[in-house]
């Protein structure tokens, strides 16, 4: 009997050493996907966790500005006036600062005292005069519009409405979002 009926031939089936060192580059093979996959993984939660950081930085530096109202009468031509206060209570910085405000036939703009570009906490308030020329029955409401940018560059708008009709005037800031 021989025995190449029982073994494969050398020449077309390799030799064992053959064998284990497929074996072996199988077994690394597979390794060193798993081991991309989990790298893949770590990038994955690496970037989720940079966008939460920018996020929280972004926070951080935001301008949160505080806007007050008051009404009063001049002494001398007895004339209704508004004066609109804007004050920051946050750390971040309001940079390149910018006011838009309505005027209309019954209201006119007075004084509006901003003599830097920039409100930090602490610093005097942004203040906005307004006389009332006439009755204001027909108008209840006001909208002023504030620009401002952080220390990053990222700019904001933020809209105050407030109501004049009422005998304490509210104020009602909406949350500041990205100017385009």
């Amino acid at each position: 009997m021989q025995l190449n009926h029982f073994f494969f031939d050398v020449e077309i089936w390799g030799t064992v050493s053959d064998w284990i060192m497929l074996l072996i580059t199988l077994v690394t093979a597979y390794f060193l996907y798993k081991t991309l996959e989990s790298q893949k993984e770590v990038q994955k939660i690496q970037i989720d966790l940079y966008k939460i950081e920018n996020i929280r930085f972004k926070e951080s530096i935001k301008p949160l500005l505080n806007f007050s109202i008051k009404k009063g009468k001049t002494k001398m031509e007895n004339r209704s006036f508004f004066l609109l206060e804007i004050k920051n209570d946050s750390e971040g910085i309001a940079l390149e600062f910018k006011i838009h405000f309505p005027e209309t036939k019954n209201l006119k703009l007075h004084d509006y005292k901003i003599e830097k570009s920039h409100l930090k906490k602490g610093d005097e308030p942004f203040t906005v005069y307004y006389y009332i020329l006439d009755n204001l029955l027909f108008l209840n409401e006001i909208t002023v519009e504030a620009e401002y940018e952080d220390i990053s560059g990222t700019k904001y708008k933020q809209v105050i409405n407030y109501d004049i009709n009422t005998i304490e005037p509210s104020v009602v800031p909406s949350l500041p979002i990205l100017a385009e």
